[in-house]
């Protein structure tokens, strides 16, 4: 697991590996700006009837260690409102609407940072790295970890960005974003509409047409990578629809 982990960062670009004397020698590290220690969270993941799924390592920042105005700037969290799930199960149940869900893959590591935040972290024990003279190798946060405070921002401008201005602009597709309620997306395809609740990397759809969330999840899958979720359980919560008798 903690390779898997370490992996998909070094994939994604997450970090530049350099020494602590570079990182000074280059302004990353300052007397005021000190490099930032990462921690793994290790768990165990289960399935919705308790039975043993797999084994998971995430690799984050000691947000608790940064210092606002020095290692970042804004403090942002997009969360949708309980309205805009409820308006989505209401027009499922009322419309016999295709539910379906997904989680991105190491979301907030999809996210470039702005220079500002390219911070340098030390990495944990069982993650680190050390150059040909024994140095220990440093990282600079190219792209976001989770226990940033900028990552939800970030990774927010990145996902709503790519929807609008790719997803979107796909011959017979327009996605549109709820004024109102931005985490609320509506992607209309050839005239069929789905609808999208982002709960910050948990995507919750519905969808007029069983392919066209075929079409959708292949899309974030290519882009991001993503792991499918039964819509049935979404963020642990257990969802059943029910006929009354009288229909």
């Amino acid at each position: 697991a903690i390779k898997k982990e370490k992996d998909g960062l070094d994939n994604r670009g997450v970090l530049k590996y350099i020494t602590l004397m570079q990182a000074c020698a280059d302004g990353h590290v300052t007397p005021q700006k000190k490099p930032i220690p990462m921690r793994l969270l290790l768990s165990t993941k289960v399935r919705p009837d308790g039975s043993f799924d797999k084994l998971k390592a995430r690799a984050v920042i000691s947000g608790d260690r940064m210092v606002k105005g020095v290692h970042y700037s804004i403090v942002f969290a997009p969360t949708p409102s309980l309205t805009a799930g409820k308006i989505v199960q209401a027009l499922a149940v009322k419309d016999d609407l295709h539910r379906f869900g997904a989680d991105i893959d190491q979301a907030f590591t999809a996210a470039d940072n702005e220079k500002a935040e390219q911070i340098a972290v030390r990495l944990p024990e069982g993650m680190r790295e050390f150059d040909e003279h024994g140095n220990e190798l440093y990282g600079i946060l190219m792209k976001n970890l989770y226990g940033s405070p900028a990552a939800p921002l970030n990774w927010s401008k990145c996902f709503n960005k790519y929807l609008l201005t790719e997803m979107g602009k796909e011959e017979g597709w327009d996605v549109a974003r709820m004024h109102k309620e931005p985490c609320l997306y509506r992607v209309t395809i050839d005239g069929y509409v789905t609808w999208l609740v982002v709960h910050v990397d948990d995507i919750d759809g519905a969808a007029q047409r069983e392919e066209d969330s075929a079409k959708i999840l292949k899309k974030l899958a290519e882009k991001f990578g993503i792991s499918i979720v039964q819509p049935k359980y979404m963020l642990g919560v257990q969802r059943e629809m029910t006929v009354s008798a009288s229909g």
